[in-house]
């Protein structure tokens, strides 16, 4: 027998331990797992160098069109669509989920799967935003359409086009969502929109236009109590959700509660709450929703994904601007966000694995599994298992490389990693079982990469 590629001279780390052996991938899904001499001839052979490989890193949170149309920073979305993707796949993320911009279908959907696949370096999967009455409406057709996970933001953005969800719409959304079986599933956005308003009210008249500012803005208490609004609906209806970018150290203590309640709730936080706080030298540049809190928060998040409260790690990541930062300054509310998607997988290595903050296997766990089963495309992704897409990352834990934001991808033109050094890198990247990063560098071609549909089990 002769397959397309084989992977030797490494070790699988799975969610259940690390193994030495090889890969054997045949029309792009994984064939053999063994032993590298028992595996059969390939028609071409990849020595990982005695490295780790991983399943590809899914990154289930991410927003492209975030700078209003309009605006001279504003590029083509097909154009955004290869550059994103491209970084992301340099990060070892093979599976790249955003939320489509505003909500509902606000352009053609066909049009949207058309750009991904003649542009994307990975794979793509959309979220869409719910803020009426009539976007639950239409919720079967964008099943129909292989969207089956529904944001909600309890805030609003209206230069984003986002309406708050109240619970009018969290209630009668999750009893709408909840008994259309798996993988359907409903994501929040979770701060209470009237506190926050009023606080940052109160912030703006004070004159103050430092990070902390911002964070005082929008204090934890503030997500805390959005998040057990949230929870309560959540067990009245028996309803699963999804909890994007939980920022806060009473966060894990609330879920932790709720779980052994037997709430369905699924965790997700980000890399830059687990390392950055409100005290960040690059000020405005580390401006996020939610905030950036105290170095209390970054270690009891770390302790939630070490113990199995927190499930999945999403990047949030947007393509920002320095000029445009500045130029709308701390206050306007639009003005959020950084790009994190090729660095999310360098932080959890460094900061994670190499400084004993988790496990190898928790990292596959929360940044391969958990999603690809939480949004419905496991055991197709997130898992290195025979007959799964072969979308594998080679890392090298102990290679050391100091961030500057030209070494990375994305058509952000900085980074709030800039300067820090990371130790454990991936260093080549595979798509279905071929390769499309290595070295640092793309060498994936656009096109490859497809939209994901997904389907309702029951359907």
């Amino acid at each position: 027998m002769l397959v397309d590629v084989s992977v030797k001279n490494c070790k699988l780390v799975t969610s259940s331990g690390i193994l030495s052996a090889g890969i054997a991938i045949e029309g792009e899904k994984i064939v053999a797992i063994a032993k590298d001499e028992k595996l059969p001839n390939a028609s071409r052979v990849i020595d990982a160098g005695g490295n780790y490989v991983l399943p590809g890193i899914i990154d289930p949170h991410s927003h492209l069109g975030h700078i209003m149309p309009g605006e001279k920073w504003q590029v083509p979305y097909s154009k955004e669509v290869r550059s994103e993707t491209g970084s992301a796949a340099c990060g070892g993320v093979t599976t790249f989920m955003g939320k489509l911009m505003g909500q509902g279908f606000k352009f053609p959907f066909e049009e949207v799967v058309k750009i991904v696949n003649e542009n994307a370096i990975v794979d793509m999967a959309w979220h869409v935003g719910i803020g009426n009455f009539k976007h639950l409406e239409e919720i079967p057709e964008y099943i129909k359409q292989g969207v089956t996970s529904f944001k909600f933001h309890m805030v609003e953005h209206p230069k984003w086009g986002l309406t708050a969800a109240d619970d009018a719409l969290i209630y009668f959304g999750l009893k709408k969502i909840a008994p259309l079986g798996y993988p359907a599933l409903p994501m929040f956005h979770c701060e209470n929109l009237p506190i926050l308003k009023k606080l940052r009210e109160e912030l703006m008249s004070s004159g103050r236009t430092d990070l902390a500012a911002w964070t005082d803005s929008r204090p934890n208490f503030v997500e805390e109590e959005a998040m057990r609004r949230l929870l309560y609906f959540a067990k009245l209806l028996n309803a699963t959700v999804y909890i994007v970018h939980m920022s806060i150290k009473e966060g894990v203590e609330l879920v932790s509660k709720k779980k052994s309640e037997g709430v369905k709730v699924i965790a997700e936080t980000c890399p830059h709450y687990l390392t950055l706080t409100k005290h960040e030298e690059k000020g405005l540049l580390a401006k996020v929703n939610p905030p950036l809190r105290d170095r209390e928060d970054n270690e009891a998040l770390w302790r939630g994904i070490k113990d199995g409260i927190i499930d999945c790690i999403g990047s949030d990541h947007v393509v920002e601007n320095v000029e445009y930062r500045f130029k709308l300054g701390l206050w306007d509310d639009h003005n959020a966000g950084f790009a994190g998607t090729e660095t999310l997988l360098p932080v959890m290595l460094s900061e994670g694995v190499n400084k004993g903050r988790m496990s190898f296997e928790r990292l596959v766990k929360v940044c391969c599994e958990n999603a690809a089963k939480a949004f419905g495309i496991y055991p197709k992704k997130g898992t290195i298992s025979i007959g799964s897409d072969a979308d594998l990352v080679i890392v090298d834990m102990d290679k050391k490389v100091k961030v500057k934001n030209e070494i990375l991808h994305s058509a952000s033109d900085y980074s709030v990693y800039e300067g820090w050094e990371f130790k454990g890198w991936p260093v080549m990247t595979l798509l279905r079982g071929n390769v499309v990063a290595e070295g640092g560098e793309i060498v994936g071609k656009p096109g490859y990469g497809e939209y994901l549909p997904r389907r309702l089990e029951k359907a």
